[in-house]
């Protein structure tokens, strides 16, 4: 007798236990406006390279998971032309570049940059931050340099007066297309149009003495580790 009440205490206790689970799944799933399932092998993911998760919500487990939560969910309300060029950026990423999204925030991505050969930047790696707002493509990604660098068309704060970040946006362009831009930006500084005025009127007067400046605050704050 002891036995069987045991026995059923056992189940008792299991089936409240999975109710109340269920019930805190539901909630979850409701507020977050996630699909519920009841399927054992149901993928809780989107195609996001590596990203999946397999969640098992008849016993309330996860069988192998990599990436955390928030990765799942905020994918799947990205609009696919983000999702395609961030898997483009990360399956085959531009020389001298990488862009990787957040973790918390896959419309944030932080980016390193490599100053080009024959620049005042070469053998540096300067970090940024970009950010593609709702409206993109339709409006342009936000970048700003995070690393301090001397360049007449960037500034203390590390924005940037680039065309293609601005006028000259174009929803045909891509994340790839701005990162170019940039690189190239330090490939080729133009005082004529500055955003550091300082800095562009030290170019235009001392450009040799500009020149040494912005190698030695790549050597500074941008070395290669």
């Amino acid at each position: 007798m002891f036995l069987l009440y045991n026995v059923v205490l056992s189940f008792s206790l299991w089936i409240i236990s999975h109710v109340i689970f269920s019930v805190i799944f539901s909630v979850i799933c409701n507020h977050l406006k996630l699909p519920i399932t009841h399927s054992s092998d149901v993928v809780v993911s989107s195609t996001f390279l590596d990203k999946i998760r397999i969640f098992d919500t008849t016993r309330g487990s996860s069988k192998g998971w990599i990436g955390p939560v928030s990765i799942e969910i905020t994918m799947a309300s990205l609009p696919k032309r983000i999702i395609k060029e961030t898997e483009r950026l990360v399956s085959d990423p531009v020389p001298g570049i990488t862009a990787t999204p957040h973790d918390d925030n896959l419309r944030y991505f932080e980016v390193t940059i490599e100053g080009p050969e024959q620049s005042p930047y070469e053998n540096g790696v300067f970090a940024l931050e970009l950010f593609l707002p709702d409206d993109y493509p339709m409006e342009a990604p936000k970048v700003r340099f995070l690393t301090k660098i001397y360049h007449p068309n960037i500034d203390r704060l590390g924005r940037i007066c680039l065309d293609v970040l601005k006028t000259n946006w174009s929803p045909a362009l891509q994340i790839r297309t701005v990162l170019l831009s940039v690189q190239a930006l330090l490939a080729s500084p133009n005082p004529n149009d500055p955003l550091a005025n300082d800095v562009a009127e030290d170019w235009l007067q001392h450009e040799d003495a500009a020149i040494a400046k912005a190698r030695e605050w790549t050597k500074l704050y941008a070395p290669r580790s």
